[in-house]
C-alpha cells in the first residue's frame, strides 16, 4: 500500500524545490536484506527529479534514521508522466540529469554519451550517433543498457534505441591519407609482379624439352596446405562458434555442459562471490536487442529462499530456440558469476558458463498427523496488512493436506465468502467455517479517570510510519504515560526511540541479553 512521502519519514533538512517535489511523491515500498544492512526505498513521482537532488536525499534519509551505523541506504525512483512526455521531450528535460549520473556512474559511459547525436527518426525510437573509439563498442552496449532502464524502467515507456559509429574528422582525413597511400604501394606492387611474372614465362620456355614431358612445371605443383591437425581435432565446431556448442547432454539450453557442484541457495549470496551454481523457477523473462544481431536477455530466478537476475547475451539467430525452453513457470540449473550492477547497486549473475534444465525441486508440505485439525483463526488477503493469500488458495491447501475445514477469520471484513463458497462444488463434503475477527468496545465506560488510584489498562494498534509514531506519543502523553519499555533488536527500534525519548522515560530491552540497558538518552529533553 503505498503512502506520501510525509507520512513514512520525519520531516528532513532539505531544499524548498526538494522538499516540494517530496509533497507529491508517494513511497511504493521499503525492502531491505536479510542481514538489515541494505535498505531500498522505492519512490514514485509524477515530476521528473534531478538525480543529483536524490543523492542528497539518500545521505540525508541514512543520516537522520540510521547515524553512523553501517547501513546502505538506496533510492529507487520511477516516473509516472503524462501523454505530453515523449522520449524526446524527457532527454530535453532529463539530459543534464543523466549526464551526472552517468559520470559518477562511469566517465566512458559520460564522454560516449555527451558527445553522442540522439535523434528520434520514428515514434517509440532513438537512433544514437557515436563516435567510434578503441572502447567504444563495449562502453556503447552498456550505455545502450542504461538508457533502456531509464527510459523504459524509470519512466515507463516503451522505447527501440539504435546505434551508429562515426569516425572523427582528424581521423577520416587521415584515413583517407591512408587509403591513398595504400593505393599507390598496391599499383606498384602489382607492376613489379607482373614484370616478375613475364621474366618467370621467358624462363620456362627456353627450359628444354624433356623436362615438359616428364613433369610439371615448378609454376604448376602446389605445395600442400598446412591444416594444424585441424582434422584430428573432435571439437573445431564449438571452438569456431566461441564455446557454445552442447556436447553430447540434451539438457543444456545455453553455453557449456558444466558439472553439477554444489547447489548454493540465493538467500546465501550476498555479495560478489565468485562463481556459483544455482537452482530456481523461471519468474519472468525480459528480452532487448542490441546490435550485432544479438538480443541481452535478462532472466529473473526464484528458489524460494530469495530471487536473483540472471542476465546473458543471445545471438538473434538462436532466441526462438532459446524461448522454447526458457520460459515463465519452469526449472533450470546455473554456472555463472556473481556480480553487482554498479548502476543500480543489484546483485545479479551474469558470465555464465552455462544454463541447463532442472526438475522440480521444491519440497511440499505434508501433514503427517493421524488426526487432523481444523484452523479456526485463518486470514485472507482482505484483512488489511495481515493477509496476502486467496481464500480459494487457503481452501486447496487445507484439503490436500486432508483436513475437513477451515475458518474464515478477517479483520472486520466478510468479502472473502463469496469466493469461499465457490470453491465448492456441490456434495463437497469439506467445511468452509464463515466467521470474522470482531472489535468490541464499550462506549458506556467512561475514559480513564483514576479517581480512586486504579490503572485502567489501554491498548490500540499503530503502524511503523513517522506518523503514526508521532500519534503514539500523543496517546501516550494522552493517558499521562511517562515511562516506556521497548525492544532494541536490530536498528529500527532508533525512529521510535528518537521520538518517544522527547516525552518519556525509555528504557531499552534486548531479547538476546534478556536484560535492559539504557538508552543514550532516557530523560525526557527539557527536564
Amino acid at each position: 500500500m503505498e503512502k506520501m512521502f510525509a507520512e513514512v519519514f520525519p520531516p528532513l533538512p532539505v531544499e524548498q524545490g526538494l522538499a516540494d517535489l517530496l509533497e507529491q511523491v508517494r513511497v511504493e515500498k521499503v525492502t531491505s536484506n536479510r542481514a538489515k544492512n541494505n535498505i531500498r526505498v522505492y519512490l514514485v513521482s509524477k515530476k521528473l527529479i534531478h538525480k543529483e537532488q536524490l543523492f542528497q536525499l539518500e545521505r540525508i534519509l541514512k543520516r537522520q534514521l540510521f547515524g553512523n551505523s553501517p547501513v546502505e541506504l538506496k533510492i529507487l525512483e520511477r516516473f509516472e508522466l503524462s501523454e505530453q512526455y515523449t522520449p524526446g521531450k524527457v532527454l530535453e528535460l532529463y539530459r543534464d540529469s543523466l549526464l551526472f549520473e552517468l559520470r559518477a556512474y562511469n566517465i566512458l559511459e559520460y564522454n560516449l554519451f555527451r558527445g553522442a547525436r540522439i535523434s528520434f527518426p520514428e515514434e517509440g525510437q532513438m537512433k544514437l550517433v557515436l563516435e567510434e573509439t578503441t572502447l567504444g563498442e563495449e562502453a556503447a552496449d552498456e550505455l545502450i543498457r542504461i538508457l533502456y532502464k531509464v527510459f523504459t524502467e524509470r519512466c515507463g515507456m516503451d522505447l527501440q534505441i539504435q546505434t551508429e559509429f562515426v569516425q572523427k574528422e582528424q581521423e577520416k582525413k587521415k584515413g583517407l591519407d591512408n587509403v591513398e597511400k595504400q593505393a599507390e604501394t598496391l599499383r606498384e606492387t602489382m607492376l613489379q609482379a607482373m614484370q616478375d611474372s613475364q621474366a618467370e614465362e621467358s624462363k620456362e620456355e627456353e627450359k628444354p624439352k624433356k623436362q615438359a614431358e616428364t613433369g610439371k612445371t615448378s609454376r604448376d605443383r602446389k605445395a600442400p596446405r598446412p591444416n594444424f591437425g585441424k582434422e584430428d581435432y573432435p571439437y573445431r565446431k564449438a571452438l569456431r562458434s566461441g564455446g557454445r556448442s552442447r556436447a553430447n547432454n540434451p539438457d543444456v539450453i545455453y553455453g557449456r555442459d558444466f558439472e553439477e557442484a554444489e547447489i548454493t541457495d540465493l538467500s546465501q549470496i550476498v555479495g560478489e562471490m565468485g562463481e556459483v551454481v544455482i537452482h530456481g523457477q523461471v519468474t519472468s523473462v525480459d528480452e532487448r536487442e542490441i546490435r550485432g544481431e544479438k538480443t541481452i536477455v535478462t532472466i529473473t530466478v526464484t528458489d524460494y529462499s530469495d530471487t536473483i537476475r540472471v542476465k546473458l547475451f543471445a545471438k538473434n539467430e538462436e532466441m526462438d530456440a532459446f524461448r522454447e525452453q526458457v520460459k515463465k513457470g519452469v526449472f533450470i540449473k546455473i554456472k555463472g558469476m556473481t556480480a553487482i550492477d554498479r548502476f543500480d547497486n543489484e546483485l545479479t549473475v551474469s558470465s555464465l558458463t552455462g544454463i541447463k534444465k532442472s526438475s522440480d525441486f521444491r519440497t511440499p508440505r505434508i501433514d503427517k498427523s493421524q488426526v487432523k485439525r481444523v484452523e479456526l483463526h485463518c486470514h485472507t488477503k482482505m484483512s488489511d496488512m495481515d493477509g496476502v493469500s486467496e481464500v480459494k488458495d487457503l481452501i486447496k491447501q487445507a484439503k490436500a493436506w486432508g483436513h475437513k475445514a477451515i475458518a474464515v477469520t478477517d479483520h472486520g471484513v466478510v468479502q472473502a465468502y463469496p469466493d469461499a463458497s465457490h470453491c465448492l462444488d456441490k456434495g463437497d463434503p469439506f467445511k468452509v467455517i464463515y466467521g470474522v475477527e470482531g472489535y468490541l468496545v464499550d462506549d458506556l465506560k467512561e475514559i480513564v479517570t483514576d479517581s480512586k488510584g486504579q490503572t485502567e489498562y489501554k491498548q490500540d494498534r499503530l503502524s511503523s510510519f513517522f506518523r503514526e509514531l508521532q500519534d503514539l506519543a500523543d496517546w501516550l502523553a494522552k493517558y499521562s504515560c511517562s515511562d516506556v519499555c521497548m525492544e532494541s533488536m536490530g536498528k529500527y527500534w532508533i525512529p521510535m526511540f528518537n521520538i518517544l525519548k522527547k516525552t518519556c522515560w525509555v528504557t531499552l530491552v534486548h531479547p538476546q541479553l534478556h536484560q535492559t540497558s539504557e538508552g543514550q538518552q532516557n530523560q525526557p529533553e527539557g527536564r
